[in-house]
């Protein structure tokens, strides 16, 4: 099958013949031209499917008979049915047919992973730091998200501003962060989650209902947004123990019973998970999770992601791996070596990706990010003062690395669906790793000597509940105009009451 892509691809030049899903080129639109005549050909009664393997290409399969490597006769048709005969044909103009500027525009606005409610969803979560602290550094992945549904999709799909590589991930960096900045306890954290939860949900259920939208067979995109808050919800208690022992270390306290006790747990998780991983146990066979997903009454949105429930080990490795080893650094590490503990993580996570990549694999990234941005708000990076002061002092060579890192004819949500090569992979990882380390080292915190980021942080968080709203209410790029133009009440309010100093 992948030499069969692979040769397809060839046909329309050098530049078709990289990876098939998210290194998909402008001037190809190779993989898309498959999606396309995928779902048509589904609709017209015949068997067609797409699937993801974990190394990331694109799978095929048209009734059984793969994509042809040339242009097939009329007799090569026959018995294959008229309809089925012309869409053949479809497909093959489409791969070999001169290519025109509306041609490049039809195939760049194809959706070839159903990535349409992902794709405005970026970077406006960032929004969700106010609910327990004002982070200044995060404040600003909102305003590129609003620029983003104001211009299309086209802003996520060519990493416009780089913004692949910071908004989604400051934004969990921030949230993780604001938990330990937050002095509340767990239930008070989880009922302000809760309530913001209530609202967002609420407000797109509002639009559902006066756009007629088939929500109740598609609620999960009436939550659409919310779903970080739901990953917020569930990591707050399995997070808690990490919490309560980088306090217990900074009060001089002992090692509890319970912090050895989670430590012993996560790290027999995560032995069990990598031996099942090891074994083989990927998620590239028919498994329990995927024909049960198969039934046509269950959502759009859950069969979309439940194939990420099929890299169950993959993912726990990920996620309590990186918890173990937080827990064990607050266990055996010397005061004078917890500088080091942040960038073992950020090693630890950052290389999976490269080197053990699968389809989706950025929900369990962003995760351990979300669990770094805890440990090394409590420890801060080794080299952080050296890093944030160069960076301030020599700010456009760093500008001028990451135009050279980034690959401008990569398209597609590359942060979801990783590169097939490894060397892409690499290149795309290395630009988001090195905005993460400035970010928690504190080289873009901004001064705010007017303070416009206290009533900013409230205005993101109207924006992270309503933007959805307002967005299927109006449309682009009205939706983004009203929510932009909700800063001024914002600012008039932060004028009229008095504001308090901001807790360090």
């Amino acid at each position: 099958m992948r030499s069969s892509l692979r040769a397809l691809a060839a046909d329309r030049g050098p530049q078709c013949s990289e990876s098939l899903d998210c290194t998909l080129r402008p001037r190809a639109g190779t993989a898309a031209c498959y999606a396309s005549f995928a779902s048509r050909f589904d609709a017209s009664g015949a068997r067609a499917s797409m699937g993801i393997k974990s190394n990331g290409m694109v799978a095929f399969a048209f009734g059984g008979v793969e994509p042809p490597t040339a242009p097939a006769s009329p007799a090569d048709r026959v018995g294959r049915g008229p309809e089925e005969g012309a869409m053949l044909a479809e497909l093959e103009s489409s791969f070999l047919s001169p290519l025109d500027p509306e041609t490049e525009t039809r195939d760049a606005r194809l959706q070839l992973f159903d990535i349409s409610s992902s794709t405005h969803n970026f970077g406006n979560e960032s929004a969700l730091m106010a609910i327990v602290q004002e982070m200044r550094r995060g404040l600003f992945a909102e305003f590129f998200a609003e620029f983003a549904r104001a211009g299309g999709e086209t802003y996520t799909h060519r990493n416009v501003g780089f913004g692949l590589w910071w908004a989604l991930p400051y934004l969990y960096i921030t949230s993780g962060m604001s938990s330990m900045m937050s002095k509340s306890s767990l239930w008070g954290y989880v009922i302000r989650l809760v309530v913001v939860f209530t609202a967002g949900v609420s407000a797109n259920l509002f639009a559902d209902l006066v756009k007629h939208r088939d929500w109740r067979h598609d609620f999960g995109n009436t939550i659409f947004q919310m779903f970080f808050v739901i990953m917020l919800l569930i990591m707050a208690p399995l997070a808690e123990p990490l919490r309560q022992a980088l306090r217990s270390r900074q009060e001089g306290q002992s090692v509890s019973r319970a912090t050895v006790a989670f430590t012993v747990f996560w790290g027999a998780v995560s032995a069990v998970a990598l031996a099942s991983f090891v074994r083989g146990y990927t998620g590239d066979s028919p498994d329990f999770v995927t024909q049960t997903f198969e039934d046509e009454e269950v959502s759009r949105w859950i069969k979309l992601y439940a194939p990420i429930l099929r890299h169950t080990p993959i993912i726990l490795v990920h996620v309590a791996g990186t918890l173990f080893l937080g827990l064990l650094a607050t266990i055996l590490c010397q005061p004078e070596n917890t500088g080091l503990v942040g960038w073992v993580l950020l090693a630890f996570t950052y290389l999976q990706m490269v080197i053990v990549p699968w389809d989706q694999d950025s929900f369990a990234h962003l995760v351990n990010l979300n669990i770094a941005g805890m440990l090394t708000f409590q420890w801060p990076l080794a080299g952080s003062k050296h890093i944030a002061a160069a960076v301030k002092a020599y700010w456009p060579f760093l500008l001028m690395f990451l135009c050279l890192d980034s690959m401008p004819d990569m398209w597609g949500r590359c942060d979801v669906h990783s590169p097939y090569s490894t060397w892409e992979r690499f290149r795309m990882f290395l630009g988001e790793l090195i905005l993460v380390v400035c970010f928690m080292a504190g080289a873009f915190t901004p001064s705010d000597p007017h303070r416009i980021t206290s009533w900013l942080g409230q205005w993101s968080l109207y924006a992270y509940c309503f933007h959805v709203m307002w967005y299927r209410l109006l449309g682009s790029p009205y939706g983004a105009i009203v929510t932009f133009a909700g800063m001024p009440l914002f600012w008039a309010m932060a004028a009229c009451v008095p504001q308090k100093a901001n807790a360090k």
